[in-house]
């Protein structure tokens, strides 16, 4: 009985997570770092990826976003705009102001 239970227990331990980030409550999420993937889908849910094309990649500090982007300004031409934004949340954040990459407002 007592190595049944220990083979059971060993199997279970031994069993990969299937959890993907995106099932996964935003804390937890979010303490397992940033990748290019989650940096790009944490851009797209920002008001900036409505008027800036970015190309957005993990930062090189643990938990951060790279995103250098063109971004249409008030003349209707195309600035071009980088910054370093924490994931995800100051990447969920940015905002076009006249195409400068800014985070929450102008």
């Amino acid at each position: 009985m007592i190595r049944t239970i220990a083979f059971f227990t060993a199997v279970i331990c031994a069993l990969p997570l299937s959890a993907s980030a995106g099932s996964l409550p935003r804390s937890v999420a979010a303490s397992t770092g940033s990748s290019d993937a989650r940096c790009l889908q944490a851009f797209q849910q920002s008001a900036a990826a409505a008027t800036c094309s970015a190309n957005v990649s993990a930062g090189n500090e643990p938990g951060t976003c790279a995103v250098q982007a063109s971004c249409r300004n008030s003349r209707g031409s195309i600035s071009k705009s980088s910054t370093k934004a924490s994931y995800p949340e100051g990447v969920e954040k940015l905002v076009n102001c006249n195409g400068n990459l800014r985070q929450r407002r102008c």
